[in-house]
Formats: C-alpha cells, structure tokens, sequence
C-alpha cells in the first residue's frame, strides 16, 4: 500500500504517527507534502511544498493542488491528513479530484471546538461524513463524535511511543517537578508555579524545570520573581529531545485547560514518572486516578498544590502506580499496538 499524507506537528508527534505505520510490512511507501523536511524515517519520502507557500494564503490554494496531483502521480492507496484546519479540506478536495478515499486523524482538541461554530462547523461535518475513517484519541472524542453520528467511521488511535527508547532509566535526579508544553495560555503554567509555593516554603531547594516556550513565556518568569521561585526554577525554552529530562526527574505535571491526548504525558507515563494532569479531553482514558496517575478534577491552584505535596511527600509510596503507568502505554500506546490497529484498518480497507 501507498499512502500519501498531509499533517502539521512537531518533530516527536511526527515519529510518533509515522514511525509504526513505516515499519508495516503492508506499507510500501508514505509520501508527506509538507513546508519542510522532517525527521528521516524509513520508507517515507517528502515532497516539500515551494518556499512560497510558507505564507498562508499561498500555502492553502496550492498545496491541496499538490498533495492531490502527487496522490496520483505516486499511485496512492490512501490519502491520510492529521490536522483539521486545513489539512482535512487538503484531504477532502484531494480525493474529490482524484477518487482516492482518505482518513483524517484528530489531533489535539480544537477540531470539536471548530466544528460547533455555525458556518465552519458545517463545513467540516460536511468533509467528515466524506471520510473513510476518522482517528480520535480517546473515549472522550469518541463520544464527542458519535454525537455527530460519525460512529461507523471512528476508530481510536493516537500517536504511539517507542517504549524501549522511552523507559525507566533512572538516573540521579536533577528535577523534582517537570513541565512540558507550550507556554500559551490554555497550558495555565502559571498554576504549576503558584501550586509549588506551598512545597517550595516546606522544602527550599525544591528544583522545577519547565520545558517549552511560547506567548507566555516573559509573563511566566516574572510570576516566578514575584512568588519567589526563581532560585528553584528553571525555564530551558523549548527542546527536541527531552528523554534525558525525563529520567531526571520525578513529577511530571499538566494543568491545561484542553487537551487533546499529549505525547509528553504518554512518554512520562512510559518512562516510569510520576504524573499529575487534568481530567480534559482525552486524558481520562490512560490517566486513571491512583492507579496510573494523580488526575486533577478541577485546575485550580489550591487542587494542584495538594497534588503537587501528595506526589512529593509519597513518592516513594506511589512505586505500584508509576510501574502502571508504563504497562497502560506499553499495552495500548507502544509501536506494536499501533502496528496492530493499522493491521486491523487495513483488513478493513
């Protein structure tokens, strides 16, 4: 099988889509119309849009040009698009033109936003009753698009994690409480940072590192100044790799206020830490309270600094817990299981 794709995402969520399906003896080839190279992996090929389309009108009235007349040139199978806006109309117009089906895949949580605006949102319902199957993360978009009447055409599966590269190597710890995201405001970092406060008064050397970067950012840093913290935090702007990050810390902390299902908590979960997140969009589904993490029914700064003195002062208590955390990706997240829901699809192509 061919397959031809069109996706927005970064350079770890990219691995995390593209690899297992690569390593599919079913797939011969994936081609990926994109801005810009990405990361080297096998039998994938990039057909990198002109640099004149990294503006945005020029991107969106060429590259579904593109990413149809490549689809026939390559003999595609499939046309597979991650992204709604506008990689799922790339997808819908592409196959219109050229008869190939496609399958779009959710990612993130501002798609369900989208679709319940009035002329937009039935617009997309419209390319989505076109697909030939839809990917969703988890229970929780699930349900959301069943209430759209799409169930036959849902599938759950998400970005998988290479469980032997992300595993429990622990290290000495550098990291008490580990952030990872975007510094935007939906990620509400701040309450990681009034949350530690109370820790922070009971244990001085405390140490906090916050991973990513964004709007927030400059704000972020003069909150930390103003609470106290910036001798116990750390903001190391945004890094491509944050396996080493991971086995020196401890905690791994989320506060959003929706979410999608995040790559960054799975390979925390996969690698053994201890994790804190809110009870949003698809989290629920492997984060299940006290038994493969601490989940947050509510964000706000008196829920997560208990959270935070929970995970710190019993740490050594939650052992069980933490060793879940990893079984739960390795059995539903791992390249294998991936590979196999791909199989499944297939069969049913």
């Amino acid at each position: 099988m061919k397959i031809i794709a069109t996706a927005r995402m970064g350079h770890g969520t990219f691995q995390a889509k593209f690899v297992p399906l690569s390593q599919l003896e079913e797939v011969e080839k994936i081609y990926v119309v994109r801005k810009t190279p990405g990361p080297e992996i096998d039998k994938l090929e990039y057909i990198v849009l002109p640099r004149w389309c990294r503006f945005s009108l020029f991107h969106v009235l060429m590259a579904p040009f593109v990413l149809a007349l490549n689809a026939k040139k390559k003999k595609a199978d499939l046309i597979l698009a991650y992204h709604m806006i506008p990689y799922l109309l790339f997808a819908w117009f592409a196959s219109k033109l050229t008869g190939i089906p496609f399958i779009f895949a959710q990612t993130g949580s501002e798609c369900q936003l989208l679709v319940k605006k009035h002329f937009i949102g039935k617009f997309l319902l419209f390319c989505l009753t076109r697909a030939h199957l839809i990917f969703v993360p988890g229970d929780s978009s699930y349900r959301f698009w069943c209430s759209f009447g799409l169930e036959k055409k849902l599938r759950i599966l998400h970005s998988s994690i290479d469980v032997e590269r992300f595993s429990p190597k622990k290290k000495k710890c550098q990291t008490d409480i580990l952030f990872v995201g975007r510094l935007s405001y939906e990620k509400q970092v701040d309450l990681v940072l009034k949350g530690s406060v109370s820790l922070v008064e009971k244990n001085p050397s405390l140490r906090i590192r916050i991973i990513g970067d964004g709007p927030k950012k400059r704000e972020l840093i003069g909150l930390s100044e103003e609470l106290s913290l910036s001798g116990n935090v750390v903001f190391t702007g945004f890094r491509e790799n944050i396996l080493s990050d991971l086995n020196h810390a401890k905690i791994f902390i989320m506060t959003s206020s929706m979410e999608g299902l995040p790559v960054a908590l799975m390979e925390a979960m996969a690698c053994e830490m201890l994790v804190i997140a809110p009870a949003v969009g698809n989290i629920p589904t492997i984060l299940k309270d006290r038994k493969t993490g601490l989940l947050l029914q509510s964000t706000t700064t008196e829920s997560v600094s208990l959270a935070l003195e929970d995970a710190y002062e019993n740490y050594d208590h939650y052992d069980q817990l933490r060793k879940n955390a990893r079984q739960m990706i390795v059995d539903n997240y791992s390249y294998e299981s991936a590979k196999k829901k791909w199989r499944e699809i297939f069969q049913a192509i």
